[in-house]
């Protein structure tokens, strides 16, 4: 069932990527991004399977950059998506140097950093917005 958290997501993601990719932007698969941007918002038997909000935004960092839904950019839209879901739910990522950011969503994309530490560094550095 299609939420409209998950579509706002969607239009979010295509939008923060063709201002990133400018002409060379392109949606691969848009079932994926899709799917990708439904996770934060999964049940089963209508209960979320998430209800941790810093898991919740590690799942659609996963998943978005699991889907490649794009030609180019994916780590960037994947970034700033789950930016933004914190963000709508009254949260915010506290300044982290680019590098550090850098380095943590290329561990997610390179499987090397399991999902439970992603979710406790999201939670670690995750703040009230202002």
């Amino acid at each position: 069932m299609r939420t409209d958290g998950e579509q706002d997501l969607v239009e979010f993601a295509i939008k923060i990527n063709r201002r990133a990719c400018g002409a060379s932007h392109r949606v691969l698969d848009e079932g994926k991004l899709r799917g990708a941007c439904g996770r934060p918002y999964a049940t089963f038997d209508g209960a979320p399977i998430e209800t941790v909000i810093a898991r919740r935004a590690a799942a659609l960092l996963q998943g978005i950059n699991q889907a490649h839904a794009f030609a180019d950019g994916n780590k960037r839209v994947a970034w700033m998506c789950m930016l933004y879901f914190l963000r709508r739910s009254g949260l915010d990522v506290q300044d982290t140097p680019a590098d550090e950011a850098e380095r943590f969503v290329l561990a997610v994309v390179e499987h090397t950093i399991a999902f439970d530490d992603m979710a406790r560094w999201i939670a670690d550095r995750v703040i009230e917005s202002r």
